[in-house]
């Protein structure tokens, strides 16, 4: 069962409790899970509408037609809608304030303004990084990576959220690298997993070009599906310790300005 954390916990812990956030609150998120997991059939849903026995230069002609774009674009920004939504949701169970799908939803639709100019800015300073022999590029993405649920739970503004973000990073950098990285395997091993096995099926049961792409698809949905939860449980628990240990700090400097000097 899951416990909020009240103290910065080692990795292990930071994962364990992940982990526990993620299987307690992933039947409330599931409706925003799956609704962000059929969105991301969209664009390849397109691609085997127009014909899904085109040859590699077709289809990457309709990749680059306005139409396939706009129809990544608007599932995008409606899927960082329901990822807003999911995010206010799981935060609220973990808390022990429950809100209902509906008042999680509304977090998410009042609160896209600003996540997506926060995103664009994201962004801009990342490949701003990027440009500066790639190294600054990496550091920023990973110290910035925390504007999503600094806009989502704590409210923040556009720029105050990376800001935010960075500071709560900076001096645990490496340390916040490393539960990124466990997160991304687990969701990469479970990928490989699902789509191996669908390719295995796929052989044995010799189905048809047209069969495999909907199989392909159906795995791409599953894994979004499980991983969008499980990413968005990590993301909330990383962020709960970086602030643990961030306001722990600012709480014994304030103590020790209180103490009488010694003589």
């Amino acid at each position: 069962m899951y416990t909020l954390p009240r103290q910065p916990g080692s990795i292990g812990r930071v994962l364990d409790a992940a982990a526990m956030l993620f299987k307690s609150t992933f039947v409330a998120v599931l409706p925003f899970s799956l609704a962000a997991a059929i969105l991301s059939l969209t664009p390849s849903a397109f691609l085997l509408f127009y014909d899904p026995v085109k040859d590699a230069a077709d289809v990457l002609a309709l990749m680059r037609s306005p139409m396939y774009w706009s129809t990544f674009a608007a599932a995008l920004l409606v899927n960082s809608v329901l990822y807003s939504a999911s995010m206010a949701r799981a935060e609220s169970i973990a808390q022990g304030a429950r809100i209902t799908a509906l008042a999680a939803f509304g977090v998410g639709v009042r609160r896209f303004p600003v996540l997506f100019l926060s995103l664009i800015c994201f962004f801009v300073v990342f490949f701003a990084g990027l440009l500066l022999l790639v190294v600054p590029g990496i550091i920023l993405l990973v110290s910035m990576i925390f504007y999503t649920p600094a806009v989502v739970i704590d409210r923040k503004g556009i720029v105050e959220s990376l800001t935010y973000s960075h500071g709560l990073v900076w001096g645990n950098w490496w340390r916040t690298s490393v539960l990124l990285t466990v997160g991304f395997i687990v969701i990469y091993v479970l990928f490989v997993i699902v789509a191996v096995g669908l390719q295995l099926l796929a052989e044995f049961l010799a189905f048809d070009r047209t069969t495999r792409t909907l199989v392909e698809f159906s795995s791409s949905a599953f894994v979004t599906l499980v991983s969008a939860p499980f990413a968005n449980a990590l993301m909330l628990e990383i962020y709960r310790d970086l602030k643990l240990r961030k306001e722990g700090g600012d709480l014994e400097q304030r103590l020790a300005a209180l103490r009488p000097a010694s003589t």
